[in-house]
């Protein structure tokens, strides 16, 4: 009888971690009209501006920020992704995907001491005149445990109004 006790409070346990795993929150910005889900068991949000959130993971070295800027000149995928790549000489790039309205920069920042993987998508919304995206960034220690969060993020990511 012990051994099936046993059994059934590691079961619950189990069950339990698995429900606080699954705890997702959506955000949204009035300002540009883009939400995102997050998972709020392992990220806090710490900061909230004018079209942008930043997040902290609650345990750990994770960041993610989540953001909205207006498009006033109409700047192609292509244009966005080529000013991106060359925004910030830190970043090894490693991977790249883009669609019609939307592109991926991924790989490592260069100048941590623990290596660290980014990964950011950028989402142009219908008419052109808006983009949504977020980054995150997590030690490549991690990398198993945030590859799940990060296609859920991703997939979960609207485009702006």
């Amino acid at each position: 009888m012990r051994m099936k006790t046993g059994l059934a409070i590691a079961m619950l346990v189990g069950m339990a971690g698995h429900a606080s795993a699954a705890s997702w929150d959506r955000y949204a910005s009035d300002t540009m009209g883009y939400s995102v889900e997050v998972p709020t068991e392992r990220f806090v949000l710490e900061q909230e501006t004018e079209g942008r959130l930043s997040f902290r993971q609650v345990d750990g070295a994770a960041q993610l920020d989540v953001f909205g800027v207006t498009n006033p000149e109409r700047l192609t995928v292509a244009a966005f992704q080529a000013m991106m790549e060359a925004a910030d000489p830190n970043r090894r790039i490693t991977y790249r995907a883009a669609g019609g309205s939307w592109f991926v920069l991924s790989g490592y920042l260069e100048n941590e001491v623990e290596p660290t993987i980014f990964y950011a998508k950028f989402m142009l919304n219908g008419q052109g005149t808006a983009l949504s995206a977020f980054e995150i960034s997590y030690p490549r220690a991690d990398r198993a445990e945030f590859d799940p969060l990060v296609e859920r993020i991703e997939d979960s990511l609207t485009s702006p109004r």
